[in-house]
């Protein structure tokens, strides 16, 4: 049994240290963003997932989901930018963002 506890204490630090690590990664990401043209951010990210009109300002969404074994895993990205298509601020949420800028996550912040 003591054998089982570590392993899962082990496990229960790892994904506490990895949420930690994917809250500052996400916020560097996002807020590298503010004050660009959303275009750049299109160029780089890719068409969103999603848009939005309201009252003059436009919410753009990139949502990437995926499910392995019953387990549902997502990240989505949520800009909003005013009329002069310059983003203005951000949000992020998810189980599943990165938590080192490496791989397919490296294109995400702005140079």
């Amino acid at each position: 049994m003591q054998i089982v506890s570590r392993i899962t204490l082990t496990l229960f630090i790892s994904l506490v240290l990895t949420n930690c690590s994917s809250t500052k990664t996400m916020q560097g990401i996002m807020s590298s963003w503010v004050g660009s043209d959303i275009n750049q951010v299109i160029d780089r990210w890719g068409f969103p997932s999603e848009e939005k009109a309201i009252n003059g300002r436009k919410i753009y969404v990139w949502d990437k989901s995926s499910e392995i074994s019953a387990t549902k895993w997502n990240c989505t990205r949520i800009l909003e930018a005013d009329q002069n298509d310059i983003v203005k601020s951000w949000e992020w949420q998810g189980n599943n963002c990165p938590y080192a800028e490496w791989g397919q996550y490296k294109s995400w912040r702005r140079d």
